[in-house]
């Protein structure tokens, strides 16, 4: 048996909560990664668009969408970050 797998025996609105967070933690991670491959300039630009974006009504598909267009390789990047955390998660000690 799976080790995660005894996350089914969770409440479905725990497990809904750790998958956020685990999303969340990839997300986050793809992000940075992106941001700091950026220069100065597009630094700058970047936080003036998503400033903007932020304070609108926008969908969050439409600032999915932003963050592909001005930062190509964040899906690239969302995808090796899951992969990352999973191996994390596998070559962790048991508590």
């Amino acid at each position: 048996m799976d080790k995660y797998s005894l996350i089914n025996l969770l409440a479905p609105e725990d497990r809904d909560e750790i998958s956020r967070q685990a999303s969340n933690i990839v997300f986050l991670r793809a992000i940075d990664r992106v941001y700091n491959e950026l220069d100065s300039a597009g630094a700058i630009k970047f936080n003036q668009l998503f400033n903007q974006l932020e304070d609108s009504s926008y969908s969050d598909e439409d600032r999915f969408q932003f963050l592909r267009e001005c930062m190509p390789k964040f899906p690239e990047y969302l995808v090796e970050e899951a992969i990352k955390l999973r191996k994390e998660l596998n070559s962790s000690k048991a508590y």
